[in-house]
Parts: structure tokens; sequence; C-alpha cells
């Protein structure tokens, strides 16, 4: 089935893709520019696989019938994040990237970050390893090497990395999981989140972070950074660097995926649970209750399973299935309308349903993602 993006939220550069670059209080359905106009509707078997936002930026990685991918982009390019030429896009535009491990034909961009102002592109050949790219500002050392700014350049990661599973972004420092497990950061270290107090500002070169085993999740926040970890018996454990407090071991065997907002974690169970802690500011935590560690209240939205969760800069969006279809629920920071309830209030505390918005569902909700005070739901349409 087509596929359609909701967004809501902060828009001032129009970050959104909807054209207009006021802030959006309830979902609207993003521009796509076309040579001939611009679409709301993706064409057939075009499938977005991945949206990552900067400050005022949103990254969209699109895979299409033949297999290949496309980046597009919104919002605001003025530190070259969105690559050349330097400029503010107000609905979604396809991107051309200009880089030699590019020019390939069998290469194909497979995974996307942002931080505040930087862009981060994985890129994958079938018989090479992977690589990746930075494009943006440099201001803690987030392009991976030193004294360059609003540039394109490639990341070299120490040691030799085969495949990279996985890539996210912080506010100011990126992480990298490679498939044998290891982890690999760079950008801003001063608190702690890259393994080390002692950096004065930023590590400018990937730095392999200390681990007692095999990383199979990986999160970042303002100062911090959380890694799933399997000790040598397969037993998980969750390690933080930085500021955020630590999940207690007896809760860690439970999780399988973990999340992260500037300043909280959320960690989702086998059972279908959302654990939260740290920060609860804007009540991103998702819960009536101060306790350090308890579950996101969730018993009445009526889901049956959690398929995805997401958070943005303090809010947090739960894709899951009822008995009959699937729903968004979410919570947290709602300053800018971005969880899209069109209600003015500022923050909300227990998850309230987002998707379908009201009256007749326009298709089902397949895939969240969520930036700063932005929100974003992938429709497949009826």
């Amino acid at each position: 089935m087509p596929q359609k993006l909701a967004a809501a939220g902060s828009n001032a550069k129009g970050q959104l893709g909807i054209g207009p670059t006021q802030d959006a209080h309830q979902f609207i359905f993003a521009q796509f520019l076309q040579p001939d106009g611009v679409i709301k509707v993706l064409p057939q078997g075009h499938r977005i696989k991945r949206l990552a936002s900067g400050a005022n930026c949103t990254l969209c990685l699109i895979t299409v019938r033949d297999g290949k991918s496309q980046l597009w982009a919104a919002g605001d390019g003025a530190r070259g994040q969105l690559g050349e030429p330097k400029r503010e896009l107000h609905s979604f535009a396809q991107l051309d990237i200009r880089h030699p491990c590019l020019d390939q034909p069998d290469a194909q961009i497979v995974d996307v970050a942002a931080s505040w102002d930087t862009s981060f592109l994985v890129v994958r050949r079938p018989k090479s390893k992977d690589r990746v790219l930075a494009m943006g500002g440099n201001d803690f050392g987030e392009l991976g090497r030193p004294a360059c700014d609003n540039i394109l350049t490639e990341v070299v990661l120490p040691g030799h990395v085969e495949r990279i599973e996985q890539i996210v972004a912080g506010v100011r420092h990126v992480l990298v999981r490679a498939s044998d497990g290891r982890v690999f950061g760079w950008g801003a270290a001063r608190k702690g989140q890259l393994g080390s107090d002692e950096a004065s500002k930023g590590v400018s070169l990937p730095v392999a972070l200390d681990l007692s085993g095999r990383c199979t999740d990986v999160a970042a926040g303002n100062n911090h950074s959380i890694c799933i970890v399997d000790n040598a018996k397969g037993t998980p454990h969750i390690t933080v660097f930085g500021t955020l407090a630590a999940l207690p071991d007896t809760l860690a065997p439970d999780v399988v995926r973990i999340y992260s907002t500037w300043t909280a974690a959320l960690a989702l169970t086998s059972s279908h649970q959302v654990l939260g802690w740290g920060s609860d500011f804007a009540h991103q935590l998702g819960r009536s209750n101060k306790e350090a560690v308890a579950c996101v209240e969730l018993e009445h939205s009526g889901l049956e399973s959690i398929s995805e969760l997401t958070c943005g800069s303090a809010h947090c969006l739960v894709l899951g299935q009822t008995h009959s279809s699937p729903q968004v629920w979410g919570f947290g920071w709602n300053e800018h309308g971005n969880l899209g309830l069109n209600d003015g209030l500022s923050s909300i505390a227990i998850a309230r349903q987002v998707w379908p918005a009201g009256g007749d569902a326009v298709g089902n909700a397949v895939k969240v993602f969520a930036g700063n005070a932005t929100s974003f739901i992938v429709i497949e349409t009826f």
C-alpha cells in the first residue's frame, strides 16, 4: 500500500516538510517535491525506512522498488548538514550527495542519524566494509576529525569494522554499533558520555567504548550513552556512560530495546512493558508516580503489544496493536504541538492516543519517529 508521512511539532525552518513554517499542533501530511510539483502520497513501492532529526532539519531514508535507497530531507541546511547547496527546504527534497564512496552503482545509504547540526550516513556495498559519512557542523568534533567544518567527510573508525548495525546521535555526540558488538563514539564527551570525562570539550576521532561484552542495542541522549550488553553468560546488562543513572541489574534481563530522550531513558521489555528512568521535567516518563524506575502507564490504552517506540528531545511515541488496529500513543513535552493533540497543553503526563487522531482513519500507522519537538508517523493508506 502507498505510504504517507504525518508530521507535527516544531517547524521554524520547515523541518516538518509540510510547506508552511508555522508549528503544527496537529498531524499534517508532509510534501515531497517532484519535478512537476509536490505529492503527499509516495509512489507505489517507495517505503520510508528511517527518519533522523537534527535541531531544525529532518533526514528521510526511502527505499524504492529496485532495492535502491534515496535520501530526502527538509529544514535547515545552513551548516552543510543537508549537503550542497546550503539551503532551507520547506518540503522534502531528494538530496544528491556526492562522495567517492557513493560513486559505485552498488553503493547504498542504509542508515542515517543526526545530531544538533550534523548529519551522518552509513554507506554499504555488498563486498566492501561499511563506511560512515558526516556533513555539517563540527563544534564538538562531530565530523570525526579535527579542524574542519561545513564539509562532507568520511569518519574513519578504529580497527576493522565490516558491518555497522546501528548509528545513533545525541545532541552533540554519535555512537556506532558494529556487527561484532563493539561500539564507537565521537563528539561531545565532557560529561563522560564516551566513557571518560577528561575531554575538555569533545573527541574528534572515534574511540571504542569500554564494554564488558557484546552490545546488542545503543541509544544516545544529551549527556549520556546507553548500551545493552550481553555478558559471558548471555545475560543482558545495561551499561550507561555519562550523567544518567543506571538501570538496576534486576530489571535488565527482561530488556530487549533501549531508547533515550535528552535526559531520560525508556526500555522495552520482552513482556511489552516500557520502563522509564531519569529526568521527568516534561513528563517524558509517562507516569504519575515519582519512583526512580517504573513502568510507563499504558494499561488504559488497550494496546495488546508494542511494535515500535521512539523518543524525541523530551517526548515519546508508542506504536502498538489493539484487538482491531494499530494505534499511536504519546506523552511528554508538547509545547510545540509535537504530540499532535491540538489542545494547548505544554506537556502530557499520562499517554494519550495521538493516531488515529479522530474521525475515520486514512490508513494504518506502520512506523513512528520523534525528534527535537517533532513527531512523524508513517501511514500506509487504504
